[in-house]
Order: structure tokens, then C-alpha cells, then sequence
């Protein structure tokens, strides 16, 4: 998804996959021989990519540059506050530039002559053009980091300080009259004068407290209607691990069954549980594979009227523990629209099977909610694999996958 691997539940590969291909980089990724390889396998991913799913991808990283990500909602929030901030005020403080240079009348021309400006006494062109290259420059850099992973103090110590002072910038421009009211006010320093004879513009004030509780609103919004998952038609190179097939017959609690695999559920909350099949515990420990990927397919449709479904929980009854500093809320974002639809959640740590035991989906729906149960796999992540066979055999890496599961 390009975001850091630890916001999917999932863990670094630019180590154990040029060690793959190469064992001479002894699992340093900062290498040339490393590097060179990692970026082999990213151009053969991007490459073996549909046009539509690239422009996709390339535009969600550049969100996520500019405003930060979907998983900091649930992290720091208040970055995403400060973020529509610091872009809400660099826009108003442009328009108000623009409506102040306006031609005042059918015979006059745009001036920047009488437009007067907060700080040192410097030609209003020179200021204007040294925010406008830096604000250039910002958006170029976000554009430049665009293909690169997505990385929290990337976006902090890259963009942030000069986005900090564009948006001070701005803050003063909106504060500052239009006009100047004396040479007096001009030219003496705010710093020694009362802070009760400082002129600002009022309505200037007052915008600014709009943009304040603006980008707080928004930040709000996006908390409770940005959903981050992973693609389950694109999970990169993969392979199955427990199939479909093999695991035993679904049940739901508290539903009444409509036939195989799909009931109507209740009044009270409810989960579909699914037995594991037996297997080795050993070949699903950490040490056998990196990376999994449950992915479950399933219907759901809600009663006409009624609310939609709060996000469903994942959960594997006997698993291993949690040892990442974060790991993301197991949450399945169901579509009530009644299509059978696939959906895809790490299959690490806590939702990585340790031996015998059960899956359990928890649905909280409205009453009378239909769910058609079509089933769950877990995949095991081959990008190590993939990339030796890339570059050892020139075979091509298919990040897809059907939807349809195993």
C-alpha cells in the first residue's frame, strides 16, 4: 500500500529480500547490491501494475504526503488538524492577495503598488516571489517523494518545517490591514509596542479562527469516514497457506439460518466462527514466513432504512502475541450492498494461528441484517521468492490474485 509496513501489521522485506537474491549483502539493506535489487523488484512492480491501479496508488501516497496518512487518524490526529491548518491558511492568505491587487474599476489594471505586506520594508514582488518558489519547492518535494515509502518523520523533518513557515506567513498577511494606517505604525517594531495599540485586521482575526476550527472539523470528518486495508485483488506475490477447502463448516451465533452459509441475524451482536483445519504449527510460526494475509469473502446486506454495519473484528482464537510497538485494530470495513465481496486484513502476530483453533468474524449489524459466508484463506507473502526468481530467472512478479479464494 506503500505506507510504512507496521500501519498494515506487517514487517520490513528490504533485508530479507536482496538476502534472498544475493546472500553476499548480509542483510544490510543500504548497500548497493541491496538497494540495487529492491529497486528492481519495486520498477517490476510498478511495471507488471495496471495503468488505472498505479495512478490510484501514486495519488493516495501524495495524499498522504500533503495531509498525512489514514492510519495517523488513529495515531496523532492532531497532525492532519495542524496540516489542513497550515494549507487552509496558505490559500486564504492567496486570495486575499489576489482580491486586494484587484483592479478597483473598469479602467484600472492589476497592482501589486500600494499592496502593503507584514515584515521588513522589502518590495511586495520580492516577498511574494520568494513564497511562491517556496511553495514550489514544498510541492515539488512532495512530488519527488511520491514513489518513496511512506515514512511519518519523512513528512515531520522534510515538508513540515517549511510548510510551518509558509503558513506564518500567511497568518500574517491575514492579519495585517490592507492599509497602512500610519509611518509611525509602519515602522516600529511590534515588539515595542503595547500589544492593545497593535493594528490588525479584525476581519483578518476572525477568518482565522474559522480556518481553526475548520481543520479541526475536517480532521474530525476524516476520523470517522477514512478507512485504510489492504488491496485484496493486489497483495503482491503470494501463495497459499491454509485453504478455504480445508478448514471446517462456518457457524453464526444469535442468527437464524437462511440455508448453507447464510443467515439473518438477530437483535444481538453476532459471529460467524469457522474451525481451522490441522496443521504443522510450525510451518506458520514467524521463522517460516514473514508476512501473511487472511483474506475472507463474504455478503452482507442490511434491511432498506436501516444503519449501515460498524466495522467487523477478526479475530484467531489461539495466535501469537503482538510484539510490534503498534499493531492496527483488526477491523474488516464492510459494504452492506449484499455483493460477495473479499476483503483482506494482515495474518500476523495476534491473527497468525499458533496451533488448532477457531477464526471468528464479530458482526455488529442491524437487525435483520442477511450474511452469506463465502469463505477465508491465508496467504503467505513470496516477494523474497519472487524477487530471486525476477532477477535469477527473468520471470515477471504478478501482484494480483482473483478474488475468488482457494
Amino acid at each position: 500500500m506503500g505506507m510504512e509496513p507496521v500501519y498494515s501489521g506487517f514487517h520490513y522485506d528490504a533485508v530479507i529480500t536482496p538476502f534472498t537474491v544475493d546472500p553476499k549483502v548480509e542483510g544490510n539493506p543500504l548497500t548497493k547490491l541491496a538497494d540495487n535489487i529492491n529497486t528492481q523488484v519495486a520498477v517490476e512492480l510498478i511495471k507488471q501494475t495496471t495503468f488505472a491501479d498505479n495512478i490510484s496508488f501514486f495519488a493516495f501516497k501524495l495524499k498522504a504526503w500533503l495531509l498525512y496518512s489514514t492510519p495517523e487518524l488513529t495515531i496523532r490526529p492532531s497532525q492532519r488538524a495542524v496540516r489542513w491548518f497550515e494549507w487552509l491558511s496558505i490559500a486564504s492568505a492567496a486570495a486575499v492577495l489576489v482580491w486586494r491587487c484587484r483592479p478597483r474599476d473598469a479602467k484600472s489594471a492589476w497592482s501589486l503598488a500600494k499592496l502593503q505586506l507584514p515584515g521588513a520594508r522589502v518590495m511586495a514582488q520580492i516577498k511574494l516571489a520568494t513564497m511562491a518558489i517556496l511553495l514550489g519547492l514544498v510541492l515539488a518535494m512532495a512530488l519527488q517523494l511520491a514513489p518513496v515509502l511512506y515514512n511519518e518523520r519523512y513528512n515531520n523533518y522534510f515538508l513540515e518545517p517549511w510548510l510551518i513557515v509558509l503558513s506564518g506567513v500567511s497568518v500574517g498577511i491575514l492579519l495585517h490591514p490592507p492599509v497602512a494606517r500610519s509611518p509611525r505604525h509602519q515602522l516600529a517594531p511590534v515588539s515595542l509596542r503595547p500589544l492593545w495599540k497593535t493594528t490588525v485586521s479584525h476581519s483578518g482575526a476572525i477568518l482565522l479562527l474559522v480556518l481553526v476550527v475548520a481543520s479541526v472539523a475536517l480532521a474530525q470528518w476524516a476520523m470517522r469516514h477514512e478507512n485504510f486495508a489492504i488491496d485484496p485483488h493486489r497483495p503482491g506475490p503470494t501463495e497459499v497457506v491454509l485453504q478455504n477447502k480445508t478448514m471446517g463448516t462456518a457457524r453464526m451465533e444469535h442468527a437464524e439460518s437462511l440455508g448453507s452459509n447464510k443467515w439473518r441475524t438477530g437483535t444481538s451482536s453476532t459471529s460467524i466462527i469457522v474451525t481451522l483445519p490441522s496443521f504443522d504449527p510450525a510451518s506458520l510460526e514467524p521463522k517460516a514466513f514473514m508476512d501473511g494475509i487472511w483474506r475472507v469473502r463474504l455478503s452482507v446486506l442490511t434491511p432498506r432504512g436501516s444503519s449501515s454495519c460498524l466495522p467487523a473484528n477478526l479475530s484467531v482464537s489461539n495466535a501469537h502475541p503482538v510484539w510490534q510497538w503498534y499493531s492496527p485494530d483488526p477491523m474488516l470495513h464492510l459494504r452492506p450492498d449484499g455483493k460477495m465481496r473479499t476483503y483482506a486484513i494482515h495474518g500476523n502476530d495476534n491473527l497468525r494461528p499458533a496451533g488448532p483453533g477457531q477464526l471468528i468474524l464479530a458482526l455488529q449489524c442491524p437487525e435483520g441484517t442477511e450474511v452469506t459466508w463465502g469463505g477465508a484463506e491465508l496467504l503467505r507473502v513470496t516477494t523474497p521468492e519472487a524477487a530471486r526468481a525476477l532477477i535469477h530467472h527473468g520471470q515477471p512478479i504478478n501482484p494480483y490474485r482473483p478474488l475468488e479464494l482457494e
